[in-house]
């Protein structure tokens, strides 16, 4: 959603998933390229010059007149990020049984295993809570 994507690049948000933290990080150093930003979101409404500059863009030529919707659908085995040359760090750790992080791995492996957490506790080790800065408690 672009108005996530714009409230994350904006700080209000922080951005919790392992799938978009490359994109997010790319964007940010694009960002520091310039000496002033500003991020707006546009309405989808308001937004057909920059949906007609995207179709160009993209080489996807519809001529005039034509009231034909092209649909172009495939499936990506890596990101896009990937095609830019760029590579997302991953890292493995081991941990032992007695180490704290333990428990929560094995439940985030296998959600059958019994764990005593607040659902509170669970949706942030899933991801799912997101904090803005006038709001520290948890949404769920």
């Amino acid at each position: 959603d672009s108005q996530l994507v714009l409230k994350q690049l904006s700080g209000e948000y922080k951005c919790t998933s392992l799938a978009l933290a490359p994109y997010f990080a790319l964007a940010m150093q694009l960002l520091e390229e310039f000496d002033d930003v500003s991020i707006r979101h546009v309405p989808r409404d308001q937004n057909y010059e920059a949906n007609e500059m995207a179709q160009i863009a993209s080489g996807l030529r519809i001529p005039e007149g034509v009231m034909q919707k092209v649909v172009i659908v495939e499936k990506r085995s890596l990101p896009s990020i990937h095609q830019r040359g760029m590579t997302v760090s991953t890292c493995s750790i081991d941990v032992t049984q007695t180490d704290w992080h333990f428990p929560i791995i094995q439940y985030l492996k296998d959600q059958s295993i019994k764990m005593k957490v607040s659902r509170c506790c669970l949706m942030s080790m899933m991801g799912f809570v997101v904090h803005t800065r006038l709001e520290s408690r948890c949404v769920g």
